[in-house]
């Protein structure tokens, strides 16, 4: 049975259903059925959308610690006096969500079940998985270095179009994802200098210099595309004036992508989006 993983609003792991005390009842069957909504207009299906955004679950718990009883819904409870949600973890994906409803069971006295209910802003479950490049030959942990030099007047990266960036190698890495239409969070580590990757022979490029204390942050994530400078600080500054204008760096990824860059450190987030969290 898939463990599932309550995380509150900071990020922080609290719960683990699966592990002693607590355990689901059903299992992760129940937050994988789904219905879409949609408009029909003389005879025209459109504007189709998720019409489940309440989930309901049952957890026991295996010990007769009043403790216990009151942890599991005091965690809940934290991000709902905060106003701001936790999410759930199955295999990997996410669902941003507040627990609104317990209800209590007992069959004897050590037998305790609890059955809640989770609504969920937009009913969609994300996985974001994040690859660190080095920008070293061997091309970061998971890069491969294609040993490609060449001048502005080659055949840039080995690509088949010529942007006119200039890098002085290039490492290549292919990553496979859940659908299409996927979005990417990428955060540049300077010293660097008009920054560039390539993802499917298409530039992500900022024509701006960072030093070696800061990084430049790139989000391209349905309507969320921003690019800001962080400082150590914590502070940070809008640099969005200073994207590529020939070639939008606001992409987005199918299932699968090629990413090739040079000399660079950089972290690469990828943000998949699925109606229900995937069996594998």
């Amino acid at each position: 049975m898939d463990k599932v993983y309550y995380y509150n609003r900071n990020g922080i792991l609290k719960l683990t259903f699966g592990e002693d005390p607590y355990y689901m009842v059903l299992g992760t069957g129940e937050f994988k059925d789904q219905t879409w909504e949609y408009s029909d207009q003389f005879g025209h299906f459109g504007s189709f959308r998720r019409d489940k955004t309440t989930y309901s679950f049952s957890v026991a718990i295996t010990s007769n610690s009043l403790t216990d009883y009151d942890a599991l819904c005091d965690i809940f409870t934290d991000d709902i006096l905060a106003n701001e949600p936790g999410y759930l973890l199955i295999n990997g994906w996410r669902l941003n969500c507040y627990v609104i409803k317990s209800e209590h069971s007992f069959y004897g006295k050590r037998d305790h079940v609890i059955a809640f209910e989770a609504v969920s802003p937009n009913s969609t479950w994300l996985r974001m998985v994040t690859r660190s490049y080095n920008g070293d030959p061997g091309g970061g942990s998971t890069g491969e270095n294609l040993g490609r030099d060449y001048t502005l007047e080659d055949e840039l990266m080995g690509r088949g179009y010529n942007y006119g960036y200039s890098q002085p190698e290039s490492h290549y890495a292919s990553i496979d994802l859940a659908g299409s239409g996927n979005g990417f969070e990428t955060i540049i580590y300077g010293p660097q200098v008009n920054p560039v990757i390539y993802l499917d022979n298409k530039p992500v490029k900022v024509n701006i210099t960072i030093d070696a204390t800061q990084r430049l942050k790139i989000v391209s994530n349905g309507s969320v595309k921003t690019i800001t400078i962080l400082e150590p600080n914590g502070a940070s500054t809008d640099a969005f004036v200073y994207r590529d204008k020939e070639n939008t760096p606001f992409l987005t990824l199918g299932q699968h992508t090629d990413l090739t860059f040079g000399q660079i450190r950089f972290d690469f987030t990828t943000i998949e989006r699925r109606s229900e969290p995937s069996w594998i």
